[in-house]
């Protein structure tokens, strides 16, 4: 479907349908209520703007907050449904029933993305939130805390990161969970990186390659900890316990699921087949030692000049 003709599509939304949008991995719209009998994507930023606006962030009911979401859909499905105009001649949207939104949802091409976001209260107009990127959605490479009292959750998703494939993740702290922007209060900023950097070298086994820095966004301060895993080393522990990432989700592992971990990535454990780094070539075992002052050992060199890694 990747390679169909697509249009892009937006749609305005409120804090609820919004956090159903996340649980279905950003792929999918939340099946409509009882009493919403049609879906209505619109064509336009500027329109759904409109919407999230004057209607989702002037409303208690959405705890008067909205977001623009945008997605694409396969051009010949979406041309099924009529295009409808509302009022203004750019306030145009498709109609598409309730019934057949399972099916609309096989025809979104990529991921749901969060484009806009408002804030209102019941004394004041709604303004437009900070938000992390026009693309930004996390993601079982990324993970936003809102404050650094949220580190030691935070560094438990990016010990799953790690641990997962393809072994690398990002955490930032001062971001809010719908993307806005929040910041961080802290009065030294490099001494507050130094004290993170120190936690996490003191938690973290084995030690971990990371990176730690601080970016504006949005005129605020946002802390990045970014981490990759070694390939030798099968798993990290982050505060005694090993953790990995399923989506955007974190869970322990367990006793049999960090042997099965050491039996895959631990060379000297695994049988193989392998396949080389560098020239990609494969083989089904390795017989090759090298002599070492410590004794024999298994070698894992290819006459490339590369090495041989577990498939």
């Amino acid at each position: 479907m990747t390679d169909e003709a697509t249009i892009e599509l937006f749609r305005p939304v409120g804090p609820r349908e919004l956090a159903r949008i996340a649980e279905l991995d950003w792929r999918a719209f939340p099946p409509r209520l009882h009493h919403q009998p049609i879906f209505y994507p619109v064509l336009n930023e500027r329109y759904a703007r409109k919407i999230a606006r004057d209607w989702n962030a002037s409303n208690a009911q959405n705890g008067y907050e909205g977001y623009v979401t945008r997605f694409r859909v396969a051009a010949a499905y979406a041309g099924k449904f009529a295009t409808q105009t509302v009022g203004a001649n750019w306030h145009q949207e498709l109609w598409v029933p309730a019934e057949e939104l399972d099916e609309f949802n096989r025809h979104i091409v990529g991921l749901i993305e969060v484009v806009a976001g408002f804030r209102g209260g019941p004394d004041r107009e709604p303004s437009e939130l900070g938000l992390v990127a026009e693309t930004g959605t996390e993601s079982q490479v990324l993970e936003w805390k809102s404050s650094l009292a949220e580190r030691k959750r935070g560094l438990q998703s990016l010990c799953g990161m790690l641990n997962a494939e393809p072994g690398h993740g990002t955490v930032e702290f001062g971001i809010g969970p719908h993307g806005e922007v929040l910041g961080v209060e802290a009065a030294d900023l490099d001494k507050t990186q130094r004290s993170l950097a120190q936690e996490i070298g003191q938690s973290f086994q084995p030690r971990v390659q990371l990176t730690i820095s601080a970016e504006e966004r949005a005129g605020k301060r946002v802390i990045v900890v970014e981490g990759r895993r070694n390939r030798d080393v099968p798993y990290h522990e982050y505060d005694g316990r090993a953790w990995v990432r399923e989506g955007t989700v974190t869970r322990q592992l367990s006793l049999a699921e960090k042997q099965s971990l050491q039996r895959q990535r631990n060379r000297d454990l695994h049988s193989g087949p392998w396949k080389c780094d560098r020239c990609g070539s494969w083989v089904g075992v390795l017989s090759s030692v090298t002599v070492t002052p410590q004794g024999p050992i298994k070698s894992y060199d290819c006459d490339c000049g590369g090495e041989y890694w577990p498939v």
